[in-house]
């Protein structure tokens, strides 16, 4: 009696718990790797990335150890972290527009500009109120305004470098519907 509760407790859990898989899935020809949540018996697609090495680096930070018994076994996924796989991602034009595509979120969402904003707006008063005899305070100030201005750089090249990947994926899809029209 007492196992039967315990089996119907953990079924319970399992199925309010969330958890986390990583399938290997072609996309637009690419080979990618996406993880999917499951939770109250629906699973949904969480993320995609382009090598596993760098799927298997998030879905660790998702569940906090390795997986196993997903459908990308655990050893090649514990593979690629021991190995350090080079991130495969940014080879393609399609993992360049899908990264393109959450730099767009990240520097149109409201949160983020806000944050962003603020912050830069603090270092630059701090700065101008920190009193001269503090050359390496002011300097660690300066250094901050900069590494914010850097990761700002940063997503708005991703941005345009995902722009230039849909033309490219657009440009590609054209030359083979032409492709297509002149073979028939």
């Amino acid at each position: 009696m007492i196992q039967r509760v315990r089996t119907a407790l953990a079924a319970v859990r399992a199925f309010f718990t969330p958890a986390w898989e990583v399938r290997e899935e072609v996309v637009g020809g690419d080979t990618c790797f996406c993880i999917y949540r499951r939770c109250m018996g629906a699973v949904a697609f969480f993320e995609r990335w382009g090598s596993l090495g760098t799927a298997a680096g998030r879905l660790v930070e998702l569940q906090g150890k390795t997986p196993s018994g997903v459908p990308v076994a655990a050893d090649r996924i514990a593979q690629a972290l021991a190995s350090g796989a080079a991130d495969e991602s940014a080879t393609t034009p399609a993992a360049r527009a899908y990264r393109g595509n959450r730099a767009r979120e990240v520097l149109e969402n409201e949160a983020f500009a806000w944050a962003f904003h603020s912050l830069k707006t603090e270092i630059i008063e701090s700065w101008q109120r920190a009193p001269e005899q503090d050359p390496q305070g002011r300097e660690k100030l300066w250094l901050s305004l900069k590494l914010l201005q850097k990761v700002h750089a940063n997503l708005q090249s991703r941005l345009e470098t995902g722009k230039m990947a849909r033309l490219e994926l657009e440009h590609q899809a054209e030359l083979e519907k032409q492709a297509k029209v002149w073979l028939e």
